[in-house]
């Protein structure tokens, strides 16, 4: 199988929200989107959208306000979804959603009516062998199976814990619910997100395994490694990332997997790339486009490497501090292509965006990008604020002041200043592959100055 690329999706997005993804027979993408904290003002509710490039998002069930389960029988736009973490779209164009808080699978027939297919509302795993509308139901995804059915990626019966405390995904199961309404446990392998393939094979990935890996579970209980974004990815990530951090927060994995019409997989990847990841079959027809890393070695000129799955005419632009500074167009066979940018920069840090169009369809990329290797000093200042807390330099990180000097061009040490008698000083350093590597070492002097380990 080849190796994924990156492409972005405009999707309705907000501070902690989760998303699911899938195809629909025409070529739209579904987006469950789960504001679990409900909170008032929010901007994006519970609810699930049908979204395509060029076009604004519409609204396929939910709808704004406090988070509840209600609606059955009405029209999907007008009814409640407490935080539909998992959506998929049956044979017949029906959407699935799995209402992970309300413990219910419902769907949206092609009419638009929103009804109930499995679950009580009650936080249970429980009554294989009869009707799923009886059985209790914790799902965390859905996948619609190709003849028929659903499976449903379920907490399980162990997941609460005692006394009615909060529940965690820490003992998944994967359930079948056939054409006649009937559940049952196809697997105890634990699966956090779920999509079926045309032979009936579901695809899924284990959020809390960490190890990146999307995994096939056969019809017969059988689970085998399909691919692993941490090494296949071919895409870097829009920001830069941390190289050797040792606070973990350079993590990639998988966190949701959906099948693509053409065979291939959508992989959501949650750490710096945060990116929705296509892994194409060995004959993709869609279009998704990636930045190689090669575009991130620090030079005095900028060369973009990108990769296509199909043919493509591309559009370049290269941004800094919000205003496009240079342009470029060219055309790209299939494959990877390079298109070096004529006018000479700066040295600094710069936004590369991507957009590649063919036959109809339209994908993007865009990355952060250093030329000349020069670390821009505002960007080290900004860099450390935002991850202050990972750096853990003080027990007690209280208001903080940063004094920041250049070392050589690809290296800058700030002062991290807790008071006159403590100071720990943060190195950030631009790599030959254009990553930064981060290092902290103890300063100044004085017993006050209490540093995490």
């Amino acid at each position: 199988m080849e190796r994924g690329v990156l492409s972005r999706v405009p999707v309705p997005t907000a501070n902690e929200l989760d998303l699911d993804l899938a195809f629909a027979p025409d070529g739209t993408l579904l987006v469950a989107t789960c504001d679990f904290f409900g909170g008032p003002g929010r901007r994006v509710p519970s609810a699930v959208w049908r979204v395509a490039p060029g076009r604004p998002p519409a609204l396929v069930a939910g709808r704004a306000g406090k988070p509840a389960s209600s609606g059955d029988g009405g029209p999907a736009t007008a009814a409640r979804l407490e935080c539909p973490l998992g959506v998929d779209v049956q044979p017949d164009g029906g959407v699935l959603i799995a209402d992970w808080v309300a413990n219910r699978v419902r769907s949206v027939g092609p009419d638009g009516i929103i009804q109930t297919l499995a679950g009580t509302g009650r936080a249970e795993s429980n009554g294989d062998g009869g009707p799923a509308v009886r059985a209790g139901v914790q799902p965390l995804d859905v996948a619609a199976l190709p003849g028929g059915g659903f499976a449903i990626a379920d907490l399980g019966p162990h997941s609460g814990t005692p006394g009615g405390g909060a529940r965690t995904i820490d003992a998944t199961v994967v359930r079948v619910v056939d054409t006649n309404g009937a559940i049952t446990t196809r697997s105890t392998k634990r699966a956090s997100s779920i999509t079926a393939e045309p032979t009936g094979a579901l695809l899924t990935v284990d959020e809390t395994r960490n190890d990146g890996l999307v995994r096939r579970l056969a019809p017969d209980g059988r689970v085998s490694p399909v691919t692993n974004p941490r090494r296949e990815s071919v895409g870097i990530s829009a920001s830069l990332p941390i190289a050797g951090d040792p606070f973990g927060s350079n993590d990639v994995h998988a966190f949701v997997v959906a099948a693509s019409p053409d065979g291939g997989i959508l992989v959501g990847l949650a750490g710096p790339t945060n990116a929705v990841e296509y892994v194409p079959p060995p004959a993709p027809s869609l279009l998704a486009v990636g930045i190689l890393p090669a575009t991130r070695v620090p030079a005095r000129r900028l060369t973009v490497a990108v990769r296509t799955t199909r043919a493509a005419s591309l559009d370049i632009g290269v941004w800094a501090r919000g205003h496009q500074v240079v342009s470029a167009t060219a055309v790209a066979p299939g494959g990877e292509a390079s298109v070096p940018i004529p006018t000479r920069l700066r040295p600094g840090l710069y936004n590369v965006r991507v957009r590649a169009e063919g036959e109809g369809a339209v994908a993007a990329a865009h990355a952060d990008v250093l030329v000349g290797g020069l670390l821009p000093l505002g960007y080290a200042r900004s860099f450390i604020r935002s991850r202050h807390d990972l750096f853990r330099v003080f027990d007690d990180a209280g208001p903080f002041a940063l004094r920041c000097r250049r070392m050589r061009p690809g290296r800058v040490d700030c002062g991290v200043i807790e008071d006159r008698r403590c100071t720990a000083v943060v190195t950030v350093r631009v790599q030959g592959d254009g990553t930064l590597a981060v290092a902290q070492y103890r300063g100044g002097h004085g017993r006050r100055c209490r540093f995490r380990r």
